[in-house]
């Protein structure tokens, strides 16, 4: 069996919510996490990431971006995320871009029904 769950990270609920319907309509299983709950500890991002395996993760860079984006390099470097592609969101690609440099980021421009981009990214990167 193929594995179809998708890790939808992020801070913002509703935009968890609207990638997680898109999620669900295009056949992937979304799992979701907050960031905030992970960076503070609240909530362990490596055990999230045992329990639910996904195949892909769209993991969303936010303000502060710096040390958002070093959170997320920290979790790409462990032996438990190795090998999962991630999809990288952002709603300001410019300032994420002066941290992170150039790269393949897709911004989020707040219209749920304009996020099925997002999807097609993701079929780039995942193997069913």
């Amino acid at each position: 069996m193929t594995n179809n769950k998708v890790a939808v990270i992020n801070s913002n609920d509703d935009i968890v919510e609207s990638i997680s319907m898109l999620l669900a309509d295009s056949g992937y299983i979304p799992v979701s996490g907050h960031i905030y709950t992970f960076r503070r500890g609240q909530k362990d991002v490596l055990e999230f990431f045992q329990k639910h395996k996904p195949a892909a993760v769209i993991w969303d860079i936010a303000p502060p971006y710096e040390s958002n984006w070093n959170f997320l390099q920290l979790i790409r470097k462990h032996e438990i995320t190795e090998g999962i592609p991630f999809v990288i969101t952002t709603t300001n690609k410019k300032e994420l871009g002066k941290i992170a440099g150039e790269g393949n980021f897709i911004e989020i421009l707040g219209k749920p029904e304009d996020m099925s981009y997002i999807v097609e990214n993701l079929k780039k990167v995942i193997v069913r």
